[in-house]
């Protein structure tokens, strides 16, 4: 029997559903689930992992990543998921993916070295300075770009750049790490020349960021979630009035007539990564299709939760399946695929 290790945060919750807030997925009704698919499931929670007494050395472990602030919980779930593979877990999904969540400096990494060309018609750049953004020569302020701090969610730390004070000063604001301690100390090194010979000043603009094109008459984008088998639930968004974002804008509404050439689009871009699932925001323009952000772990679940019905792909038919999904059967179902899948592809 395959033995899946499933983690658990110091809360005792895993991931979040929606009837309320800070609803934790049912882990019990996740674990039977998985377990009813022919696995071994351990819950443990991530203090509980031992490493100088316990091996989980051949294990499969469905994990979460946290949200919380400074996302110094999430620091410490990052060591021990690197500690479950370097001693020879599978996580689910991998790693790289783990360090995409809430950090969309490395996201953007992600779509350039792993994505295909119809993933990269979103141009973007990122920076760890501000200073590294003024010494830029690619960006020009008589252009619109849209600035997005690497953290944050719902549209959070997201502002549009159209003007050339904008350009300067959202940047510098937003990345700001000022310490007085430092600064301090930043003014005296200067002139300390015997113990620092041509000390040049510290940054205290260090909070990563992404620039990326602004993408000009949109009316609203997609959530869109891919499950394995071609299963996709997809959430049309508005944009806010007098305003161009549509995450976290609670305009959203579930439609039919939804482009078959979009869920094509958000099924190549699942079978593009390694992953038994996937969340995309997606905008349409001219015909394009521009993915502006997407993760792999610990996204949210109201756009399958809700939703009276999905999209499912039938020989080459994209039909409607009208009925509600249990989010924790869907878990474990997309688990099983994956696993499935990774077995055959090592055999």
């Amino acid at each position: 029997m395959i033995n899946l290790l499933l983690l658990i945060d110091y809360r005792n919750q895993f991931w979040l559903k929606t009837d309320y807030k800070e609803q934790s997925i049912d882990v019990n009704l996740l674990a039977r689930e998985i377990g009813s698919l022919g696995y071994a499931v351990s819950i443990r929670s991530y203090n509980q992992i031992d490493f100088s007494e316990d091996n989980y050395k051949g294990y499969y472990v469905f994990y979460q990543s946290s949200q919380d602030p400074n996302l110094l919980y999430k620091s410490y779930i990052e060591d021990i998921l690197l500690g479950l593979k370097l001693q020879g877990a599978f996580l689910i999904p991998d790693y790289q993916y783990l360090r995409a969540h809430h950090n969309k400096v490395f996201m953007e990494i992600l779509r350039s070295v792993c994505g295909n060309d119809n993933m990269r018609l979103l141009k973007s750049w990122h920076f760890g300075t501000y200073e590294d953004f003024i010494d830029n020569k690619k960006l020009d302020w008589r252009k619109k770009y849209v600035f997005k701090l690497s953290t944050g969610d719902q549209s959070k730390n997201v502002v549009l750049l159209d003007d050339r004070k904008k350009f300067h000063s959202v940047p510098k604001k937003q990345s700001r790490s000022f310490n007085w301690y430092y600064w301090f100390i930043d003014q005296i090194k200067p002139y300390w020349h015997s113990r620092y010979p041509g000390y040049r000043k510290k940054s205290h603009h260090r909070r990563k960021f992404i620039i990326q094109e602004f993408i000009p008459g949109l009316s609203g984008d997609y959530k869109v979630l891919v499950f394995p088998d071609k299963k996709i639930f997809v959430l049309a968004r508005e944009t806010r009035p007098d305003d161009f974002r549509a995450s976290g804008s609670g305009r959203f509404t579930y439609k039919r007539d939804i482009p078959r050439e979009l869920l094509d689009y958000s099924s190549e871009v699942f079978n593009t990564f390694s992953v038994p699932f996937i969340s995309l925001d997606i905008a349409i323009s001219n015909k394009k299709f521009y993915l502006l952000e997407f993760q792999f772990v610990h996204f949210g679940t109201y756009t399958a939760e809700k939703s009276p019905f999905h999209f499912q792909k039938v020989f080459d038919n994209w039909e409607i399946v009208e009925e509600r999904v249990v989010i924790e059967t869907e878990f474990a179902k997309s688990l099983h695929w994956f696993i499935e899948s990774h077995d055959n592809q090592s055999a």
